[in-house]
């Protein structure tokens, strides 16, 4: 009886340590398609007209982030175009209600606008990283799905994030 007791005990401990956690891998040519799909992004702030395209996508495994670089066109009144680059790093966000996770704490980390001048770059940065916050944050790009066992399952908590070999590991459980 002890021995049933026992072995009926290890089965369950043990199937509830795999059956209530899941991993979901993420490699930087998925991020990519998915940042993709969410491009080109344009916003008109106060008279000025900034357009993200063209997103390249790098996970940095020193501080598990995303960094994203875009070229940036920014339209002024007057017909005046200017055309440039922009990096920006952030962190991913998990939302439990939901189950999306999206892009967070996005910043300018580099800003390459040519024909502009230096005084105006810290305005530009601004709203770049405002059209960051504002939009690029809000669209979630990885959505578990609601047919998935597994996914459901691991919807509750968010254990981990970090970037291993240009991937993203996510761990995920309900406890």
């Amino acid at each position: 009886m002890k021995k049933l007791l026992l072995t009926i005990y290890l089965v369950l401990h043990c199937t509830s340590a795999f059956s209530f956690s899941y991993t979901l891998e993420l490699s930087e040519a998925d991020i990519q398609e998915r940042v993709d799909a969410m491009m080109p992004l344009e916003k008109k702030k106060f008279f000025v007209t900034t357009i993200l395209t063209n997103p390249v996508i790098d996970l940095i495994e020193i501080t598990n982030e995303l960094g994203i670089s875009t070229d940036v066109a920014i339209k002024a009144p007057g017909n005046i175009v200017e055309n440039g680059e922009v990096s920006f790093t952030g962190t991913l966000r998990y939302d439990n209600d939901s189950g999306s996770f999206y892009l967070d704490h996005l910043k300018v980390v580099s800003l390459d606008v040519k024909k502009v001048s230096p005084d105006s770059l810290p305005r530009i940065k601004k709203i770049l990283e405002f059209i960051a916050k504002k939009f690029l944050a809000k669209k979630p790009f990885f959505t578990f799905k609601d047919d998935n066992l597994k996914h459901r399952l691991a919807e509750s908590t968010l254990k981990s994030i970090s970037v291993k070999n240009e991937t993203f590991i996510i761990e995920l459980g309900l406890f």
